[in-house]
Parts: C-alpha cells; sequence; structure tokens
C-alpha cells in the first residue's frame, strides 16, 4: 500500500474537513498554526497542501487574512472517489499510460478548434511555466501544468475531455511534484510544452498529435525511473 507525504495527507484531512460540511462555502477555514496543532505537521507543509487546495478549488487564500472555503458542488465529491481509485503506487503509471490514449487526439481537435483566445491564454500559462521553473517554485509548476493541459482540453472544445482532465490531474498531484522535484523533468516539460503549444498555434493537427505524444511517453519514462529509484529506498516518501 502507497505511503502518502506529509503535503498530501495534509491535504486529504483538509479536503475531508470541506467535503463533511464542517466549513461551509465563504467560511474561514483554520489557520496555519491551528492545522499545524490538528494534524500534527510543519508551516512548510500545511503552507504547501494549502496551494494545491487554492489550485484545485478548495481553498481560496487571501493575503492577511487567511484561508476560505470556496465552492464545493457535486464535481467537488467526485474527487473523493477519485483519491480512493488511484491509491497505489502502480496507479501513477497506469494515470500516464491513459492520458497516452488521449491526449494526443485532445491536442489535435485543440489544433483544428482553438479559438485565437483560446491559443493566447495557452501561451500565457505557459510562460507562467517557465517562470515557475527558472524560481524552483514546484508547486508554481505544478498549478502551471495543470492549467496548460486543461487548456487543451478546453481549446479541443469537448466537455467530456474537460471533465476527464480535472479528475486525472487532481489524481496525480503527488506524482507530479516527485517528476518536478527532478532538474532535468522540469527542463524537458518546457520545451515539450513548447512545441506543443506551438503546434497548436500552427493548426498543424498532425504535429499536436506527435508532440504531445512524446510528451506523455516522456512522462512514463520518468515515472518509470522515479519508480525504480523508489523501490532501493525506504523512504523515499516523507
Amino acid at each position: 500500500m502507497k505511503k502518502f507525504s506529509k503535503i498530501e495527507e495534509t491535504i486529504r484531512e483538509i479536503k475531508s474537513d470541506i467535503l463533511s460540511g464542517t466549513y461551509k462555502e465563504g467560511e474561514k477555514y483554520l489557520s496555519e498554526n491551528e492545522v499545524c496543532d490538528k494534524f500534527k505537521v510543519s508551516r512548510t507543509t500545511v503552507r504547501e497542501a494549502m496551494k494545491v487546495l487554492q489550485a484545485i478549488g478548495f481553498l481560496e487564500l487571501k493575503p492577511g487574512k487567511g484561508a476560505f472555503v470556496a465552492s464545493c458542488d457535486e464535481s467537488m465529491l467526485n474527487k473523493t472517489a477519485v483519491d480512493s481509485i488511484f491509491s497505489k503506487e502502480d496507479d501513477y503509471l497506469e494515470i500516464s499510460e491513459f492520458r497516452l490514449g488521449i491526449e494526443p487526439t485532445v491536442s489535435k481537435y485543440a489544433a483544428e478548434r482553438a479559438t485565437e483566445d483560446e491559443i493566447f491564454t495557452l501561451f500565457g500559462i505557459l510562460s507562467f511555466f517557465e517562470k515557475a521553473y527558472k524560481n524552483h517554485d514546484i508547486i508554481g509548476m505544478i498549478e502551471s501544468d495543470n492549467k496548460f493541459h486543461n487548456c487543451i482540453a478546453t481549446c479541443a472544445h469537448n466537455e467530456v475531455y474537460i471533465r476527464v482532465y480535472k479528475q486525472l490531474y487532481e489524481a496525480s498531484m503527488e506524482c507530479k511534484k516527485n517528476l518536478f522535484t527532478v532538474e532535468n523533468n522540469g527542463k524537458a516539460a518546457v520545451l515539450e510544452h513548447q512545441e506543443i503549444a506551438d503546434a497548436i498555434a500552427e493548426r498543424d493537427a498532425q504535429k499536436a498529435f506527435k508532440t504531445m505524444e512524446t510528451h506523455i511517453k516522456n512522462v512514463i519514462g520518468n515515472i518509470k525511473t522515479i519508480a525504480n529509484k523508489k523501490s532501493k529506498s525506504e523512504d523515499y516518501y516523507e
């Protein structure tokens, strides 16, 4: 059974608080110190967990005021089901193999259907990803990566793809943290995202398909590399 990192455990505990109805939409959540005391974790862990929860829509962080509960609808409740499905170490590899089956096609449709405004947004997200990489901001890279791939789904103008992407990227949050901690993986992702965005902007459906296919295959290879290293170290996870 997978050992979850302290950050992931904290994310799950806070999500449980919110989804249980203990804290209502718009209500102030616990302070950093209160979360530290409640879950016996460091302030750094709490801050990273809250940034992820803001990125995926559970919390709204207001500078100087604290964390507030964001809107929680049926789609949020479905996320807990996704969490329970993807609970084994090998599932991150299976998620990526599933992505390999759908994301190249989504990118092809994006090249054919994206509006100019959507392409502009895609490149804006790409610039944030590159900035996060240069600043060694892992959480920023995770957030930008999620937005980049979700934007491609939006460009494809298919609601089913959009819904599937949201669930996939929620489930693979911890995997991305491990991937982007490796320097070369982040650098490669910047270049590969640039190639994908360029293909979509050029309206080259075949190129968009191939560049995304290459990107996901590389992700799979990186996951296997991390898994091999992890198997040799019992304390790989915090």
